[in-house]
């Protein structure tokens, strides 16, 4: 059973990238990939003039990896994983989740409009601001990491995109990127440090982003005419430090109610994916569903941590804006040397057993 807070299952969000490990977790839940001719060749590093700081080969993942990497729309995202569980599951939409109750025998899940359903386990999977961990935990509320994204969605061929190629544009104190995706779309997104739940300051986000991001290489310009404003999502970003644990007897933490981490490693969507394969892993071994959830926990907790961490570090780096910094943070870019980047990619892409 499924208890959703959205009264409706529609296109909602913007783009994201599966990357290889996330797509070997998909297939591993029997998800069936995309049938695509695109390959996504190469993601780009670049200073906002232009230069190219870092790049990385992306045409290989699916020999070195067994999966390439899936830039898709989030909502195609979600039509993948219902067509595979089927017209049979039982999805409650409208119920937000308020509480629960557990014992040794189940746990009682409370939700709006009064209404309750008893389960064996309950899996939080209610996002960063879960109310299922603020229960569960107690750790209070998430920290705003004064950094706002942009983004939006928009026709590749129009915005004359570089066939295959992913961008990222470092300026000062932000960043601008895009990716495209499989459907011949491409999404974009920017971040800069803002105040949290900070409106339009020229009228629009458009007229901000124009503004902020005039004279940066095309298509930048392209990208940000080319989207509608009611279609431009500007969201705060918010995280939590490294946690020790998310997991209490029948219940337990999934995605980013469990390990909430900035965009800037590209890896929250993937996580969540491997938590999934993980979790119903330790399931399946039979060892009771307190123990299995434990279980889940120790498998996921090191590695999902090490991703909140390199998102934050790599948030960081980006909204540097001394420029003695930033000078230096582009020659170390520009000098890290290939084999470092490998083992890098080959951490963070291979999918754990």
């Amino acid at each position: 059973m499924v208890v959703e807070r959205a009264p409706v299952l529609h296109e909602i969000g913007a783009g994201l990238t599966i990357w290889p490990n996330g797509v070997n977790a998909l297939q591993a839940l029997g998800v069936t990939r995309p049938k695509t001719p695109f390959v996504l060749r190469s993601l780009k590093i670049l200073t906002r003039e232009g230069q190219v700081l870092l790049e990385r080969d992306c045409s290989g993942f699916e020999a070195r990896y067994g999966a390439p990497a899936l830039p898709i729309h989030r909502a195609e995202l979600h039509q993948l994983l219902h067509s595979t569980v089927g017209q049979d599951a039982e999805i409650i939409l409208g119920a937000e989740v308020t509480g629960f109750e557990q014992s040794a025998e189940g746990v009682r899940v409370q939700a709006s409009g009064g209404r309750s359903w008893t389960a064996g386990l309950l899996v939080g999977a209610d996002g960063i601001h879960s109310r299922v961990r603020e229960q569960l935990l107690g750790d209070g509320p998430p920290r705003y990491t004064g950094v706002s994204v942009w983004r939006g969605v928009t026709t590749a061929e129009a915005a004359r995109v570089p066939r295959g190629e992913a961008h990222t544009y470092l300026g000062d104190g932000g960043e601008f990127g895009f990716m495209p995706m499989l459907d011949g779309r491409v999404y974009w997104y920017a971040t800069r440090e803002a105040p949290a739940g900070q409106g339009a300051e020229h009228g629009s986000h458009q007229a901000d982003l124009r503004l902020r991001y005039g004279g940066w290489p095309d298509p930048i310009g392209e990208l940000l005419d080319l989207t509608p404003e009611p279609e431009i999502l500007r969201t705060d970003i918010y995280d939590r430090p490294p946690g020790q644990r998310w997991t209490v007897g029948r219940v337990t933490l999934l995605g980013d109610a469990a390990h909430p981490m900035t965009p800037h490693a590209s890896q929250g969507a993937c996580q969540a994916l491997e938590d999934a394969v993980a979790l119903g892993r330790s399931l399946q071994a039979g060892a009771g569903t307190a123990a299995a959830l434990v279980s889940y926990e120790r498998r996921r907790l090191p590695r999902a941590n090490t991703f909140v961490r390199i998102s934050s570090q790599t948030g960081r780096s980006i909204t540097i804006r001394n420029p003695a910094a930033r000078w230096l943070r582009d020659q170390a870019l520009r000098r890290l040397p290939r084999s470092l980047l490998q083992r890098q990619m080959d951490a963070q892409f291979r999918l754990p057993d």
